[in-house]
């Protein structure tokens, strides 16, 4: 906006069963995989950083709006460095 202020929501996440997803194929997804033989079923969300525990994934994708649940909205300015 014109004070240059940003936001961001904080929300919590229904993730439901999630499959792992990296690159650029994560980058084109609209919905999520197919369940492999569960007849048309897909994962609820997917997640990056396939190779890290499940403590240290950072991000899960949704694709239905009645996943996430808005707690917070944050508003915040960007600082430049005062050397």
């Amino acid at each position: 906006n014109e004070q240059d202020e940003r936001f961001i929501f904080l929300v919590s996440v229904v993730t439901g069963e999630y499959c792992e997803v990296g690159g650029e194929d994560a980058e084109k997804l609209t919905m999520p995989p197919e369940i492999p033989n569960n007849s048309g079923m897909r994962y609820d969300s997917v997640i990056n950083n396939a190779r890290r525990s499940l403590a240290r994934k950072s991000m899960f994708a949704v694709f239905d709006d009645n996943a996430a649940c808005p707690k917070y909205l944050i508003k915040f300015r960007l600082v430049q460095n005062q050397v």
